[in-house]
Protein backbone atom coordinates (compact mmCIF):
# COMPACT_ATOMS: atom_id res chain seq x y z
CA UNK A 1 0.00 0.00 0.00
CA UNK A 2 1.11 3.52 -1.05
CA UNK A 3 0.09 6.91 1.22
CA UNK A 4 0.04 9.50 -0.83
CA UNK A 5 -0.49 13.22 0.80
CA UNK A 6 -1.78 15.60 -1.99
CA UNK A 7 -2.24 19.03 -2.52
CA UNK A 8 -2.95 21.25 -5.22
CA UNK A 9 -3.11 24.79 -6.88
CA UNK A 10 -5.68 26.35 -8.78
CA UNK A 11 -6.34 29.66 -10.54
CA UNK A 12 -9.78 31.78 -10.97
CA UNK A 13 -11.39 33.08 -13.83
CA UNK A 14 -11.12 36.39 -14.17
CA UNK A 15 -14.61 37.26 -13.45
CA UNK A 16 -17.49 35.43 -12.27
CA UNK A 17 -19.02 35.94 -15.72
CA UNK A 18 -15.98 34.21 -17.14
CA UNK A 19 -16.22 31.57 -15.05
CA UNK A 20 -16.92 27.86 -17.21
CA UNK A 21 -20.61 26.60 -16.55
CA UNK A 22 -20.62 23.43 -18.75
CA UNK A 23 -20.37 20.32 -17.91
CA UNK A 24 -19.84 21.89 -14.46
CA UNK A 25 -19.27 25.69 -12.46
CA UNK A 26 -15.54 25.48 -12.81
CA UNK A 27 -14.49 27.14 -9.58
CA UNK A 28 -10.72 26.63 -10.26
CA UNK A 29 -8.24 25.55 -12.76
CA UNK A 30 -5.55 23.15 -11.38
CA UNK A 31 -2.70 24.65 -12.20
CA UNK A 32 0.05 22.61 -10.08
CA UNK A 33 0.05 19.03 -8.53
CA UNK A 34 2.35 18.61 -5.48
CA UNK A 35 2.25 15.11 -3.57
CA UNK A 36 4.78 12.89 -1.38
CA UNK A 37 4.74 9.08 -1.46
CA UNK A 38 4.70 7.38 1.92
CA UNK A 39 5.88 3.47 3.27
CA UNK A 40 3.40 1.80 5.78
CA UNK A 41 5.16 3.63 8.56
CA UNK A 42 4.25 6.55 7.04
CA UNK A 43 7.95 7.31 6.00
CA UNK A 44 8.02 9.98 2.92
CA UNK A 45 9.78 7.54 -0.05
CA UNK A 46 9.42 10.02 -3.27
CA UNK A 47 7.82 13.13 -3.96
CA UNK A 48 5.79 14.04 -7.49
CA UNK A 49 5.78 17.77 -8.50
CA UNK A 50 3.93 19.17 -11.88
CA UNK A 51 2.95 22.25 -13.29
CA UNK A 52 -0.11 22.35 -15.54
CA UNK A 53 -0.61 24.52 -18.87
CA UNK A 54 -4.44 26.11 -18.07
CA UNK A 55 -6.99 25.13 -21.11
CA UNK A 56 -9.65 27.47 -19.57
CA UNK A 57 -8.62 30.08 -17.16
CA UNK A 58 -5.52 31.09 -19.46
CA UNK A 59 -4.21 33.88 -17.48
CA UNK A 60 -3.24 33.82 -13.76
CA UNK A 61 -5.39 35.56 -11.60
CA UNK A 62 -3.98 38.37 -9.35
CA UNK A 63 -4.33 37.20 -6.41
CA UNK A 64 -3.54 33.14 -7.22
CA UNK A 65 -0.51 34.59 -9.13
CA UNK A 66 0.37 36.76 -5.70
CA UNK A 67 -0.17 34.02 -3.25
CA UNK A 68 1.33 31.36 -5.52
CA UNK A 69 4.44 33.26 -7.23
CA UNK A 70 2.70 30.91 -10.01
CA UNK A 71 2.94 32.87 -13.58
CA UNK A 72 1.58 32.38 -16.75
CA UNK A 73 5.30 31.73 -18.39
CA UNK A 74 5.56 29.12 -15.40
CA UNK A 75 2.97 27.09 -16.81
CA UNK A 76 3.24 27.66 -20.53
CA UNK A 77 5.68 25.06 -21.31
CA UNK A 78 4.18 22.21 -18.99
CA UNK A 79 1.77 20.17 -20.07
CA UNK A 80 -1.67 20.16 -20.02
CA UNK A 81 -4.29 18.54 -17.24
CA UNK A 82 -5.00 15.19 -19.17
CA UNK A 83 -1.38 14.11 -19.17
CA UNK A 84 -0.33 15.53 -15.91
CA UNK A 85 -2.85 13.53 -14.38
CA UNK A 86 -2.51 10.36 -15.74
CA UNK A 87 0.73 10.68 -15.06
CA UNK A 88 0.39 11.61 -11.17
CA UNK A 89 -1.82 8.51 -10.83
CA UNK A 90 0.16 6.22 -12.26
CA UNK A 91 2.95 7.64 -9.96
CA UNK A 92 0.31 6.74 -6.98
CA UNK A 93 0.68 3.12 -7.93
CA UNK A 94 -2.21 0.79 -8.22
CA UNK A 95 -2.88 0.40 -4.53
CA UNK A 96 -3.12 3.55 -2.81
CA UNK A 97 -4.91 6.12 -0.36
CA UNK A 98 -4.84 9.68 -0.83
CA UNK A 99 -4.87 11.98 1.92
CA UNK A 100 -5.35 15.95 1.44
CA UNK A 101 -5.44 18.54 3.97
CA UNK A 102 -8.92 19.52 4.12
CA UNK A 103 -12.00 18.79 1.52
CA UNK A 104 -11.43 21.18 -1.08
CA UNK A 105 -8.80 19.10 -3.25
CA UNK A 106 -10.59 16.09 -4.23
CA UNK A 107 -13.59 18.26 -5.19
CA UNK A 108 -11.26 20.26 -7.23
CA UNK A 109 -9.29 17.55 -8.48
CA UNK A 110 -12.86 15.50 -9.78
CA UNK A 111 -14.69 18.89 -10.86
CA UNK A 112 -11.32 19.42 -13.12
CA UNK A 113 -11.15 15.50 -14.78
CA UNK A 114 -15.10 16.06 -15.64
CA UNK A 115 -14.24 18.91 -17.46
CA UNK A 116 -11.48 17.41 -19.21
CA UNK A 117 -13.44 14.62 -19.99
CA UNK A 118 -11.56 11.87 -18.13
CA UNK A 119 -13.47 9.35 -16.03
CA UNK A 120 -13.88 11.20 -12.62
CA UNK A 121 -13.28 7.55 -10.87
CA UNK A 122 -9.80 7.76 -11.89
CA UNK A 123 -9.37 9.76 -8.49
CA UNK A 124 -10.00 7.47 -5.63
CA UNK A 125 -11.88 8.87 -2.51
CA UNK A 126 -9.00 10.77 -0.78
CA UNK A 127 -9.04 10.83 3.28
CA UNK A 128 -9.41 14.42 5.10
CA UNK A 129 -6.47 14.46 7.73
CA UNK A 130 -7.98 17.32 9.45
CA UNK A 131 -10.91 15.22 10.60
CA UNK A 132 -7.82 12.83 11.87
CA UNK A 133 -5.83 15.62 13.68
CA UNK A 134 -8.55 17.63 15.17
CA UNK A 135 -9.75 14.04 16.14
CA UNK A 136 -6.07 13.18 18.11
CA UNK A 137 -4.80 16.91 18.80
CA UNK A 138 -6.88 19.84 18.71
CA UNK A 139 -10.31 18.46 19.45
CA UNK A 140 -11.85 21.75 18.47
CA UNK A 141 -14.00 20.44 15.99
CA UNK A 142 -13.47 23.35 13.04
CA UNK A 143 -11.38 23.64 10.44
CA UNK A 144 -7.71 25.15 10.96
CA UNK A 145 -5.02 26.15 8.42
CA UNK A 146 -2.08 23.83 7.86
CA UNK A 147 0.47 26.40 9.43
CA UNK A 148 -1.25 26.44 12.58
CA UNK A 149 -1.74 22.91 12.55
CA UNK A 150 2.07 22.38 11.85
CA UNK A 151 2.76 25.11 15.08
CA UNK A 152 0.58 22.97 17.19
CA UNK A 153 2.77 20.05 17.39
CA UNK A 154 6.18 22.34 16.98
CA UNK A 155 6.44 21.98 13.27
CA UNK A 156 7.28 24.06 10.37
CA UNK A 157 5.81 24.96 6.65
CA UNK A 158 8.67 25.78 4.89
CA UNK A 159 7.45 26.50 1.28
CA UNK A 160 3.73 27.60 1.74
CA UNK A 161 1.07 27.41 -1.19
CA UNK A 162 3.75 25.96 -3.32
CA UNK A 163 1.57 22.26 -4.19
CA UNK A 164 4.47 20.42 -2.85
CA UNK A 165 5.89 21.71 -0.14
CA UNK A 166 2.59 22.24 1.45
CA UNK A 167 2.15 18.18 0.59
CA UNK A 168 5.79 18.08 2.61
CA UNK A 169 4.40 20.17 5.39
CA UNK A 170 1.03 17.76 5.92
CA UNK A 171 3.15 14.78 5.36
CA UNK A 172 5.12 16.18 8.80
CA UNK A 173 1.90 15.66 11.00
CA UNK A 174 1.91 12.15 10.55
CA UNK A 175 4.34 11.26 12.60
CA UNK A 176 2.16 13.24 15.37
CA UNK A 177 -0.66 10.93 14.81
CA UNK A 178 -1.55 7.58 15.38
CA UNK A 179 -2.28 6.94 11.50
CA UNK A 180 -4.05 3.14 11.86
CA UNK A 181 -6.62 4.28 14.62
CA UNK A 182 -7.23 7.54 12.39
CA UNK A 183 -8.16 5.37 9.50
CA UNK A 184 -10.31 2.89 11.53
CA UNK A 185 -12.37 5.85 13.06
CA UNK A 186 -12.46 7.68 9.93
CA UNK A 187 -15.99 6.68 9.01
CA UNK A 188 -17.07 7.83 11.93
CA UNK A 189 -15.33 11.31 11.82
CA UNK A 190 -16.62 11.89 8.50
CA UNK A 191 -20.09 11.38 9.88
CA UNK A 192 -20.00 13.84 12.72
CA UNK A 193 -19.40 16.74 10.00
CA UNK A 194 -21.64 19.03 7.20
CA UNK A 195 -19.58 17.35 3.76
CA UNK A 196 -18.94 20.18 1.61
CA UNK A 197 -21.27 20.58 -1.47
CA UNK A 198 -20.79 18.64 -4.51
CA UNK A 199 -22.27 21.40 -6.84
CA UNK A 200 -25.24 24.28 -6.66
CA UNK A 201 -27.81 23.97 -9.35
CA UNK A 202 -29.86 27.13 -9.90
CA UNK A 203 -33.85 25.99 -11.04
CA UNK A 204 -34.04 28.36 -14.19
CA UNK A 205 -37.85 28.49 -13.52
CA UNK A 206 -40.06 31.19 -11.41
CA UNK A 207 -42.66 29.78 -9.11
CA UNK A 208 -45.64 31.47 -7.54
CA UNK A 209 -45.20 29.54 -4.66
CA UNK A 210 -43.00 27.17 -2.50
CA UNK A 211 -45.30 24.49 -3.22
CA UNK A 212 -45.30 24.90 -7.21
CA UNK A 213 -41.69 24.63 -7.02
CA UNK A 214 -41.57 21.49 -4.69
CA UNK A 215 -43.95 19.52 -7.18
CA UNK A 216 -41.59 20.58 -10.24
CA UNK A 217 -39.83 17.61 -11.06
CA UNK A 218 -36.75 19.89 -11.62
CA UNK A 219 -36.85 19.96 -7.94
CA UNK A 220 -37.05 16.15 -7.64
CA UNK A 221 -34.97 14.49 -11.06
CA UNK A 222 -31.31 16.37 -10.84
CA UNK A 223 -28.76 16.10 -13.86
CA UNK A 224 -25.18 16.54 -12.98
CA UNK A 225 -22.02 15.13 -14.63
CA UNK A 226 -20.75 14.13 -10.93
CA UNK A 227 -23.84 11.94 -10.45
CA UNK A 228 -24.18 8.30 -12.09
CA UNK A 229 -27.22 8.98 -14.09
CA UNK A 230 -30.27 11.14 -12.33
CA UNK A 231 -30.35 11.59 -8.77
CA UNK A 232 -33.99 10.91 -7.75
CA UNK A 233 -35.13 12.98 -4.38
CA UNK A 234 -37.56 11.67 -1.76
CA UNK A 235 -39.69 13.78 0.14
CA UNK A 236 -38.86 17.28 0.81
CA UNK A 237 -39.33 18.25 4.73
CA UNK A 238 -38.95 21.78 5.60
CA UNK A 239 -36.07 22.98 7.56
CA UNK A 240 -37.09 26.63 7.78
CA UNK A 241 -39.46 29.00 5.92
CA UNK A 242 -37.16 29.05 2.50
CA UNK A 243 -35.49 26.40 3.38
CA UNK A 244 -36.43 22.88 2.51
CA UNK A 245 -34.03 19.22 2.88
CA UNK A 246 -34.20 15.65 0.61
CA UNK A 247 -32.09 12.36 1.17
CA UNK A 248 -31.84 11.22 -2.27
CA UNK A 249 -30.24 8.67 -4.57
CA UNK A 250 -28.44 8.39 -7.99
CA UNK A 251 -28.94 5.63 -10.44
CA UNK A 252 -26.05 3.25 -8.91
CA UNK A 253 -27.51 4.13 -5.47
CA UNK A 254 -24.73 6.71 -4.49
CA UNK A 255 -26.82 8.53 -1.50
CA UNK A 256 -27.45 12.30 -1.82
CA UNK A 257 -28.19 15.21 0.56
CA UNK A 258 -30.36 17.78 -1.14
CA UNK A 259 -31.09 21.69 0.24
CA UNK A 260 -33.83 23.38 -1.61
CA UNK A 261 -33.45 27.16 -1.04
CA UNK A 262 -35.91 29.66 -2.03
CA UNK A 263 -35.25 33.31 -2.70
CA UNK A 264 -38.14 35.56 -2.91
CA UNK A 265 -38.37 37.98 -5.63
CA UNK A 266 -40.82 40.25 -5.75
CA UNK A 267 -44.59 38.52 -6.03
CA UNK A 268 -42.33 34.81 -7.12
CA UNK A 269 -39.62 32.68 -5.90
CA UNK A 270 -36.66 32.22 -7.08
CA UNK A 271 -34.98 28.63 -6.15
CA UNK A 272 -31.15 26.46 -6.41
CA UNK A 273 -30.10 23.05 -5.33
CA UNK A 274 -26.99 22.40 -3.11
CA UNK A 275 -25.99 18.74 -3.40
CA UNK A 276 -23.72 16.71 -0.34
CA UNK A 277 -22.88 13.25 -0.10
CA UNK A 278 -25.31 11.84 2.15
CA UNK A 279 -23.70 11.32 6.02
CA UNK A 280 -24.79 10.27 9.26
CA UNK A 281 -24.83 14.01 10.33
CA UNK A 282 -27.01 14.90 7.76
CA UNK A 283 -29.58 11.84 7.89
CA UNK A 284 -30.20 12.71 11.67
CA UNK A 285 -30.88 16.17 10.71
CA UNK A 286 -33.48 15.44 7.77
CA UNK A 287 -35.14 13.00 10.26
CA UNK A 288 -35.43 15.12 12.98
CA UNK A 289 -37.97 17.11 10.32
CA UNK A 290 -41.26 16.55 10.19
CA UNK A 291 -42.29 15.09 7.16
CA UNK A 292 -45.06 17.07 4.66
CA UNK A 293 -45.30 20.33 6.90
CA UNK A 294 -44.54 24.14 5.19
CA UNK A 295 -43.09 26.58 7.85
Amino acid sequence: MNYIVMDLEWNQAPTASLTLQKPLKLKGEIVQIGAVKLDECFRVTESFKSYIRPRFYKKMHSHVKRLTGISSSDLSKSEGFDKVAADFIKWCGSDHMIFTWGPDDEGMFRDNLIVNKMPKELLKTCFNLQLIFDDQITRENRQFSLSFALEKVGESLEDAHDALGDAMGTAKLLKHLDMKKGLTDYPELFGRVTPPSLFVKELKKTYRSQKQALADTDASLIEHPIADGMIRCGEYRAASRFKHFSLAKDEKGTDYFVCLKFCRREEAFSASLTVHLLNQKLLEQYRSLTPNTTP
